[in-house]
């Protein structure tokens, strides 16, 4: 008789509370607003060095054509004001005039665009098997270690592709303690959300030897103790990499535990 593949691998993204992932409205490309410049009919990327930076400072950009993201089409020689990192008016240049106050920066025949939100990445990995050897093992010719310190060390020219693509904010969604310190990380960057290590119905192998990105959901005892650690780092959500198959022993074992941890995050 034929047989049926197992599931795939299932995770459960439990947010805390009122904090929860912050991705609506970060850190973005232009001054920390929601808003890309991009030179779209040159097919070049914006004058990185002049406006990939953060400041509170009020910031008009002038006479651009905005794409609004409304369902409105373009809105050509259009001002968009910013202060305190926030957008405060978008319309004619008579409507949305600058102060004295403002820093001009001209955009007149460029497109202001939302920044876009990559809601599904991995700083702990590579995209490919030198990040993941628990899918093929190339660790004779990759060493895990010098990956991971590798990508721990030089997260910049991952931010650097982001915002010259337009994504001004990501939310890494399970990896390593230290994926928690990109929310902080200098220089420019798109806002960082992160989960940090996943809890998991598996006791899986690939960690660091004094470093762990999965912890074990093994006990009750594990459940509360792997969220108070997640809480105490002030994670953006906590995730559990559930494995069991459907109606199986282990989906049993493990299905109480998995609301036990919603149950453990709602409260911290």
């Amino acid at each position: 008789m034929p047989t049926e593949d197992p599931p795939a691998p299932r995770s459960v993204l439990l947010a805390r509370g009122p904090r929860g992932p912050v991705l609506g409205a970060g850190a973005l490309l232009v001054l920390g607003v929601p808003f890309a410049i991009g030179a779209l009919a040159s097919h070049q990327p914006s004058a990185p060095e002049a406006t990939l930076q953060s400041s509170d400072d009020p910031l008009a950009l002038t006479g651009g054509t905005v794409i609004p993201a409304t369902g409105e089409g373009p809105l050509p020689e259009t001002n968009v004001l910013v202060e305190h990192g926030r957008i405060t008016c978008v319309g004619t240049p008579d409507r949305c005039a600058p102060d004295d106050e403002h820093r001009i920066v001209d955009v007149a025949g460029k497109w202001v665009v939302p920044g876009l939100v990559d809601g599904h990445v991995h700083f702990s990995q590579t995209g490919w098997v030198d990040g993941r050897p628990d899918a093929l093992d190339l660790r004779g010719t990759h060493p895990y270690e010098e990956t991971v310190s590798e990508l721990r060390n030089r997260p910049d020219r991952f931010f650097r592709a982001y915002l010259c693509s337009g994504v001004t904010s990501v939310f890494d969604v399970g990896g390593y303690p230290w994926s928690w310190d990109l929310r902080h990380a200098p220089g420019p960057r798109p806002r960082v959300a992160a989960a940090g290590p996943l809890l998991s119905t598996r006791d899986h192998w690939l960690n660091m030897p004094a470093e762990r990105q999965f912890l074990h959901l093994q006990d009750e005892d594990a459940v509360t103790e792997g969220v108070a650690y997640l809480a105490a780092h002030g994670t953006d959500a906590v995730k559990v990499w559930y494995l069991p198959i459907p109606g199986s022993e282990e989906e049993a074992r493990y299905r109480p535990r998995l609301m036990e941890a919603g149950r453990e995050a709602d409260r911290a």
